[in-house]
């Protein structure tokens, strides 16, 4: 079974741009390491300070090893790097879908 993983960015203030200019090479970044990027989103009503990102794994041992690989990723420290005083805190959560859910 698929399992997914939400992630939410807080940006800083007035950074927005500057973020998603970093958008399409964590998005390479993920499909290299594993995953399949279903979307990212802004927010249109309510805290438009957010960046949200969900990313789908065949299932629980692929996205172990695309979490081990972070570890140690160069590529990754280098997006991070970027990403550097512009955002302010990162919340991650693992979804499983419903029975009913289209996303499988």
């Amino acid at each position: 079974m698929a399992i997914y993983e939400i992630i939410e960015w807080e940006v800083a203030p007035g950074k927005m741009e500057e973020v998603l200019k970093l958008e399409q090479p964590w998005q390479a970044y993920v499909r290299n390491n594993g995953g399949r990027v279903i979307g990212g989103f802004t927010t249109a009503i309510g805290d438009t300070s957010r960046l949200i990102g969900l990313i789908s794994y065949d299932d629980f041992g692929k996205f172990g090893q695309a979490a081990e690989s972070a570890q140690q990723n160069p590529e990754l420290e280098k997006l991070m790097q970027a990403a550097g005083g512009l955002i302010t805190d990162i919340k991650t959560s693992l979804l499983l879908p419903t029975p009913a859910s289209e996303l499988q």
